[in-house]
């Protein structure tokens, strides 16, 4: 795609619309509907073979203020240990429901800043997973990744996990930007994210983030787009 062509479907873009970060949308929502939208939830998951499974962890070790997404930021840790024990009896309470093991296409876990879990979290999780249903060498397994969190220890827990590809958040290279939303990270601390994954083969993806603020120019879309 050309920097013209860009340029031209962001103005397109540019007008105000919804926001769907979640689904069903929350205006689907009523009181009292949990019960009904659960059974119609396994009766779906019954008929298909191959299962695309979203895993939301709604914490973050620092809140971006463009976000809309369900998450929250963290004082300590207990919470997000409490929340993962929670969501794996979760998992074997569908496990239950279902009654036969399912094929695992995708898994994904999104934020939230999921790459903050540590790993007895990541562990349970999978394990509660593997318990669920199958997965194989064409499964995807993805997590949103903040390079603010990766370390050394990261890397190993994303294995543990069995990660396939990493989904890596930018939003965006200019410090202007990066300090009228709340996002400061350097271009080095998301190269060297790419690195660690690197040897380890993962695919890798990266989040931009298009924004009214500081960068209404074609040339400004031009230097972060060369730059990713």
């Amino acid at each position: 795609m050309t920097m013209q062509k860009l340029e031209k479907l962001l103005l397109q873009s540019s007008q105000n619309i919804p926001r769907c970060t979640s689904y069903p949308l929350a205006n689907h929502f009523k009181m009292g509907e949990g019960k009904r939208l659960a059974e119609k939830l396994w009766d779906a998951a019954r008929s298909i073979h191959d299962l695309s499974i979203y895993i939301h962890i709604p914490y973050c070790d620092r809140l971006c203020w463009f976000c809309g997404c369900h998450t929250k930021h963290k004082l300590s840790y207990d919470p997000i240990a409490q929340y993962v024990n929670s969501l794996t009896r979760e998992i074997e309470l569908f496990t239950r429901e279902i009654g036969s093991r399912k094929r695992i296409a995708k898994v994904h876990l999104g934020g939230g800043s999921p790459s903050m879990l540590k790993l007895r979290e990541f562990f349970d999780i999978r394990y509660a997973l593997d318990r669920f249903g199958t997965m194989d060498q064409l499964s995807e397994i993805s997590v949103e990744i903040d390079p603010s969190d990766v370390s050394a220890e990261t890397i190993i827990n994303l294995q543990v996990f069995g990660l396939t590809r990493a989904s890596i958040g930018v939003q965006d290279f200019d410090p202007a930007v990066q300090a009228a939303i709340s996002r400061p990270q350097t271009f080095e601390a998301t190269l060297r994210s790419l690195k660690c994954c690197a040897p380890l083969e993962y695919r890798c993806s990266i989040s931009m983030l298009y924004t009214a603020c500081h960068c209404k120019h074609s040339r400004g879309y031009k230097v972060r787009f060369q730059k990713s």
